[in-house]
């Protein structure tokens, strides 16, 4: 197809997708739904692309705006080898990135006569799960890094390389053909899709189970980094597990609400995992963990945690020192009479 050719028919189409399609036709006096009426209703429903799209993009906007102040304070001044500052600040501006990218294409492919080329499409086409592939691996790389055995950390390696290695097969496995035409942005996600929604439900199970497991086991539940933890992994764990696995099938059966949710999905991403580790840094400021005594956590980065505690007993006074930055947690006791 030529260049002109090719850029006539792409506005036609999202003229159409925009404009025409979205408004609902009279139903048949015999009270059914044809099928033209039902694609028009679920048209409405989803809204016009560069419409659901600028929502998004507001949103995420807002997100940021409000936690700036969070972000300088808590964030910017951590050391350059801190691991969770890079983690933060990739989610964060990764996504406001991909989301303002996905608003420009949409807003030249409907509002310019700038020509696009078929090959780009098909590229950004494909990069959408790449996108929320890397997002949602950032998100489970912060429910990993914490005190935890040698073979859980492996396992948890592992997991994530498994789960990328299963997006790029679906990616390589379902590239656009020639067959691709450009109302698909706007009305499917690429079919690679299924694969990182499916991935991503099974890996986040995983970590969930072994995130519950550890907390009931013993003093964990006392530890105020690991209550942490337990509740916004949760949190994410329901809302973005569900809305993945959602969006998986949808785009299986070719539904356009797949569509839709992407980008409300990249939104979620950022604001859970950007919140989550603000809590992280909170935790210290703000909680004095106590029991039988004094006792506290004590945090040169987040990686190099001490917890202590003192317990007394009627012949001798044993103080405990354990340190969870370790694969294999050292615990060591001191003893003294008790005068």
């Amino acid at each position: 197809m030529s260049g002109s050719g090719f850029q006539t028919q792409l506005h036609q189409d999202l003229n159409r997708a925009s404009g025409a399609r979205f408004s609902l036709l009279p139903l048949p006096r015999a009270g059914r739904v044809s099928d033209c009426n039902l694609c028009a209703l679920s048209s409405q429903l989803l809204g016009s692309p560069p419409r659901r799209s600028g929502a998004a993009l507001a949103a995420i906007l807002w997100d940021w705006a409000i936690t700036f102040g969070d972000e300088v304070e808590l964030i910017w001044s951590k050391s350059h080898s801190s691991w969770l500052k890079w983690i933060f600040l990739f989610t964060r501006y990764y996504i406001i990135l991909a989301s303002i990218a996905a608003r420009a294409v949409e807003a030249v492919m409907v509002f310019s006569d700038h020509y696009l080329s078929w090959t780009s499409l098909r590229v950004w086409y494909s990069c959408q799960v790449l996108v929320a592939s890397h997002a949602m691996s950032a998100l489970e790389v912060v429910l990993m890094i914490r005190g935890k055995p040698r073979w859980m950390a492996t396992l948890f390696v592992l997991l994530l390389l498994l789960e990328n290695g299963i997006v790029l097969v679906g990616i390589i496995a379902h590239l656009p053909k020639d067959s691709f035409h450009p109302m698909d942005l706007v009305e499917n996600l690429p079919p690679s899709f299924s694969y990182f929604g499916f991935t991503t439900m099974a890996v986040q199970g995983v970590i969930m189970y072994l995130t519950v497991r550890r907390y009931m086991q013993g003093p964990w539940k006392t530890i105020p980094l690991v209550k942490l933890i337990f509740r916004d992994g949760t949190l994410a764990f329901t809302v973005l597990s569900i809305s993945s696995l959602v969006m998986a099938i949808y785009t299986l059966c070719g539904l356009p609400y797949a569509v839709a949710g992407y980008p409300w999905l990249l939104v979620a991403i950022s604001a859970v995992t950007c919140r989550m580790i603000i809590n992280m840094q909170r935790l210290p400021l703000q909680q004095e963990h106590t029991i039988n005594g004094s006792t506290g956590i004590q945090f040169t980065t987040f990686f190099s945690t001490v917890y202590e505690t003192s317990q007394r007993t009627p012949f001798t006074e044993q103080l405990t020192s354990t340190d969870f930055s370790s694969p294999w947690h050292s615990t060591h006791y001191n003893y003294r009479p008790d005068l």
